[in-house]
């Protein structure tokens, strides 16, 4: 798996040409089947957004990611471009699990498997980051997501908090 924070600013090669046809920006966020569809690349003012759309990814390496051509560098004008980042996660429930601070990407397939969820950053450097797997049904909205119980009962901690570094000792 790959996380978007680790994505961000990676360059993005043409196995043809060697080149770097631009850096990764943001993700292009699919809604409605939790995946990624493509990347935005960092742009200027002048040449506006460019995108790569995920079917012209050879490979998402944790250094670069790979493309066959600077031919699929596109201009389209995306309007889906959902943002999961700081959304809060609810369960059917009404269980508040935290707010989204980072997402893992499956790189084979562009599915989204699991977020990483915070609770404030006290809570994050005591206990660190809850993983919550994206599994059963998810609803994506526009403030927040709700997903089943079921993806509830699988979280689990990152294992990142200094309570996790004390009790080692």
């Amino acid at each position: 798996m790959i996380k978007q924070s680790e994505c961000i600013g990676l360059p993005i090669i043409s196995e043809k040409e060697g080149e770097i046809v631009g850096r990764v920006q943001d993700f292009l966020i699919s809604d409605k089947d939790k995946s990624i569809f493509g990347f935005i690349l960092e742009g200027n003012l002048f040449s506006g957004e460019k995108i790569i759309l995920l079917e012209n990814v050879l490979k998402m390496g944790k250094d670069a990611i790979v493309v066959d051509n600077k031919d699929v560098v596109s201009n389209l004008k995306v309007d889906i471009n959902y943002k999961m980042k700081d959304k809060e996660v609810y369960t059917k429930d009404g269980i508040n699990l935290g707010m989204i601070k980072d997402i893992r990407v499956n790189e084979e397939n562009g599915e989204i498997e699991c977020v990483e969820i915070s609770d404030g950053i006290i809570s994050d450097i005591i206990n660190g980051r809850r993983v919550l797997p994206l599994i059963g049904k998810v609803l994506f909205s526009d403030n927040n997501i709700i997903v089943e119980k079921q993806a509830y009962e699988e979280i689990e901690s990152s294992s990142k908090g200094i309570n996790n570094y004390l009790g080692a000792f």
